[in-house]
């Protein structure tokens, strides 16, 4: 397991006065993300989750995350910007004032944020049989996180510490910060990942990795 590594989501100013954008998710077999952006808002999404936007929503590549772009109004008025996964799924939002202690998101699953959502890597490991690294980040603070499930979403409760599930790993898109995790091998190459209660978990029912 990696060291933790804190990953600031947004380069604008993060003072408790800017106004984090509001959002809409449009649903349909490959549903779409609609983002209204508060002057001075910064949102970082997937690269290639790029639909549509206003002319003055500058986007460039994120300085503090491979693999996303970062989109800035640096406008004085709200403006539109229109996200949309390359797949078929489900898009979920996560308000983190709802999530005060955290969540944990599968690298995969993590599409789009507000400002004031702050990323650490809690895991970072090569798999034999798994394309890419498999990640694991803990998300926190008081804006909005945006995950893609791909195929379909599945959340299941945990009850307790003795309600425990088994699940291929690359299907954990999310889960609650009280559940435990472990990762294994069975003998037949695949990896599992026991998970423990009690808490909240979000499977995706095609796995990309």
């Amino acid at each position: 397991m990696s060291d933790d590594i804190d990953i600031e989501v947004a380069t604008a100013d993060m003072s408790s006065d800017i106004i984090l954008p509001t959002y809409r998710i449009v649903e349909g077999t490959s549903p779409a993300l609609e983002f209204e952006c508060p002057a001075g808002s910064t949102i970082i999404a997937a690269k290639g989750a790029f639909l549509a936007k206003s002319p003055k929503i500058s986007v460039m590549p994120s300085s503090t995350y491979d693999g996303f772009d970062s989109y800035e109004n640096a406008a004085d008025d709200t403006e539109i910007l229109y996200l949309s996964p390359s797949s078929t799924g489900s898009l979920i939002a996560f308000d983190m004032m709802l999530h005060r202690k955290g969540l944990i998101l599968s690298s995969s699953s993590l599409f789009a944020a507000t400002q004031n959502v702050m990323l650490s890597t809690i895991l970072d490991l090569e798999l034999s049989g798994i394309s890419g690294a498999y990640k694991l980040f803990q998300a926190s603070g008081e804006g909005v996180i945006v995950a893609f499930m791909s195929g379909d979403l599945f959340p299941i409760t945990l009850e307790d510490e003795d309600d425990c599930l088994q699940i291929d790993a690359r299907a954990l898109a999310a889960m609650e910060t009280s559940i435990s995790f472990e990762l294994e091998q069975l003998p037949n190459g695949q990896y599992v990942a026991s998970l423990n209660g009690p808490g909240r978990v979000w499977l995706q029912s095609m796995p990309t990795q």
